[in-house]
Parts: C-alpha cells; structure tokens; sequence
C-alpha cells in the first residue's frame, strides 16, 4: 500500500473532519492522523501562514479492468501496481473481458494476455475454438488448433469430414494413409495439419526398416528409411544398399556376373595358344 502523503486544502483550512482528504483529494486519501495532529504547518516565502491537513494514501480504487487495460481508471482514482497481464490478479478480470464476444484470438489485450498466461488461457480459447462452426469461420483458431495439438479433437475431425483433399488444415485426419502412422509416413501431414491426441504420441512410429503400407490412393511418403541397426536414416538414392553391422538388412542386389567382365580375356588368350600350336607344328614340318 501506497504511503504517499499529501496536503488537502489551502491554509488556514485545518479540520478535524475525516472526510475532508477524500472530498478534496479523491475517496483513496484519508486524514494522515486523528484530530488536528493531521494537521501541519503552511509557508509563504518560508514565513508561517498557517496550518492544513495532512493526507495519506490509503487505498487502491481503480477498477481493475481498466487497470489490467492499461486504462486510467478516472474519478480520481488510481491503479495497484499488481494491475498487469502478467500477475494472477488481472486473470478473473481478463477472462470475463475476453469471454465477452469471445475476443481471446481478437483483442489486442487478449492475445497479449493469452501469451503471458498461457496455461490459464488455454482451457477457456479450446473451449471456444473446439467447434467446427467456430473452425470454418475462424482462421484464428485454426491456428490455434495447429499450434496447440491435440486441443480440438472433436471440432477438427466434424470440421475435416465436410473438407475435400487440399485443406492443409486436414492433412493428418484426411491423410490416405491409416491409423497414427500418418505423422511417421504422409509428408504433408509432417509439414502442416491438425494433429489429434492419439496423432501426438511420439512411440506410435514403428522402429522397422521396411512397412508395408495398404492405403488407398495416392500417398506422399518421406524421403526417408529406415536405416536397420541404427537409429539414423538414409536417402533414397542409398536404398538397396545393406546396413552396417545388420543381419536383419534389406537385402542388396545381386553381384554382377564376372564372365561377361572377363570375357574379352578368355577370347584374347584362346588366340594367343593357337597361334603357338600352329608354329610348333611348322617346325616340325620343316
């Protein structure tokens, strides 16, 4: 609490009267003591004129809405420094505020106060945003949705039945590909899509070099496998070649045939021992 102090009055006005710092000064200021003790000496040109009351500041009477606004609150009244976004004290205040007309993704202050108080904020933005009349109207919800997942399960999957292939907004729940293992496989639903609870969990991606994949229609995969006996990944281009230190490998491709390498080489030799027979056999004829 304030404990400025402040002189009520012109001199010569002393009064016992404790409401006399509240009508001159505002309904925060009460006598800074009892009886004419409150009361303290006045100068002109540093000579005793006289005497005037002494106030004090007792309390904080803004309104806090208009104090957690950043509003001057009027009537003379003033705001208590605890009055800002990012204090508990202005949550009841805000929530109301924001609640009425559903301004949380809106109003400025409220989105201010939505990213001081996120935890406080987000039970009452999901409760509007998970409803696929809201989502279909209200980008700023949907992207909501996407940054927090797993918060509009039921609004996402009524919103996505009535979207047809394309809205980035459903590449997870619309994905060709089934099941959960839509975030491991469908590039599109890796890039951007809402993601419900069960899209979230992070050990639903199997540990396997090879999946075998009965979706209908086209799907987008990774540019990614499995690398078996480790935990990194290689490119497509690199796909055939046996993993390192793996007996459960993929395996790699047949060896090329050495005779059709070597062929030229059994060809060349086969005339070179003929030419020899054939001058042994001319020595002897001569």
């Amino acid at each position: 609490m304030s404990r400025e102090t402040k002189t009520a009055g012109p001199c010569f006005s002393c009064t016992t009267s404790p409401d006399h710092c509240a009508s001159t000064l505002g309904d925060e200021w009460i006598l800074n003591d009892k009886g004419y003790t409150s009361c303290g000496s006045c100068y002109f040109d540093k000579i005793f004129v006289g005497q005037q009351n002494i106030c004090k500041h007792a309390h904080y009477l803004g309104d806090p809405l208009k104090c957690c606004l950043g509003q001057d609150p009027g009537n003379q009244r003033t705001c208590d420094p605890n009055y800002n976004l990012d204090n508990p004290k202005c949550d009841n205040a805000m929530i109301e505020y924001c609640g009425s007309g559903n301004k949380w993704l809106t109003d400025s202050k409220c989105v201010e106060w939505t990213s001081r108080r996120p935890s406080v904020a987000a039970p009452y933005i999901m409760k509007y945003c998970d409803n696929f009349n809201v989502l279909g109207v209200d980008s700023n919800c949907r992207a909501w949705c996407l940054a927090n997942p797993g918060s509009c399960d039921a609004g996402a999957v009524k919103y996505c039945q009535t979207k047809k292939q394309g809205e980035t907004f459903c590449n997870c729940i619309n994905s060709n590909v089934p099941g959960v293992q839509v975030t491991c496989i469908d590039r599109d639903c890796q890039n951007v899509g809402y993601r419900t609870v069960n899209m979230t969990n992070p050990n639903k991606c199997p540990s396997i070099c090879y999946t075998s994949i009965n979706a209908k229609g086209n799907v987008n995969y990774t540019n990614n496998v499995v690398k078996c006996g480790s935990s990194s990944t290689v490119s497509n281009s690199e796909r055939g070649k046996p993993a390192s230190n793996s007996s459960s490998a993929l395996p790699s491709a047949a060896p090329k045939s050495s005779f059709a390498e070597n062929k030229s080489i059994v060809v060349a030799g086969g005339v070179s021992m003929a030419v020899v027979i054939m001058c042994v056999l001319l020595l002897f004829i001569l």
